[in-house]
């Protein structure tokens, strides 16, 4: 089995209005016993088997989980997970070594349990994509960016970084859509 991620950088296109996002199909789902260790699941309607993006956006130093616009992924089949990991303020106060420890581990545990619990949300497990912008950009680069993690998670990786928009991508997110709707064919 294989488990493909793609990473990504944005830091545009995250601005969703509240009366335009819809609600998750399970909130707070916990992937470790720290209550910031949270993760929204938004799974396309339709039923079947979807690609997973987990999005890492904010939540360095204070508690967040975001997701883009849903309705760019919701009809390649594509579902989102927004992760919250514990905080470099959680790391500090709980004098981790190195800090940023916290975050890093917590990026990969996501990324394991989503695959793990795959088939729970009628997941894709060989088909992962994470990314991140803002601060926590780094969470989704270490997910996927170290090798020996993604050998144990028994993963390839493939990295790709679009240069800027383009007449072809609207912006970061459409990019990774179609991206990963041209891995589908």
């Amino acid at each position: 089995m294989v488990l493909r991620l793609l990473a990504f950088s944005a830091m545009t296109g995250m601005a969703v209005t509240a009366a335009d996002k819809p609600l998750p199909t399970e909130a707070d789902v916990a992937y470790g016993a720290h209550p910031h260790q949270l993760m929204d699941i938004y799974l396309p309607p339709g039923g079947g088997e979807a690609r997973p993006v987990l999005i890492w956006f904010g939540g360095l130093w204070e508690p967040a989980k975001h997701v883009p616009d849903v309705n760019r992924f919701f009809p390649a089949g594509i579902a989102l997970v927004g992760v919250e990991l514990r905080t470099m303020k959680d790391a500090v106060a709980d004098k981790a070594t190195p800090p940023i420890s916290y975050v890093m581990n917590d990026a990969a545990r996501a990324v394991q349990f989503v695959r793990m619990n795959a088939a729970r949300w009628n997941l894709d497990p060989r088909r992962i994509a994470v990314g991140g912008g803002s601060h926590t950009v780094h969470s989704p680069a270490w997910a996927v960016g170290f090798q020996k993690l993604a050998e144990k998670a028994g993963a390839t990786v493939y990295v790709k970084f679009p240069d800027h928009p383009t007449d072809k991508y609207k912006d970061i997110w459409d990019f990774i859509a179609q991206q990963l709707h041209q891995q589908e064919r």
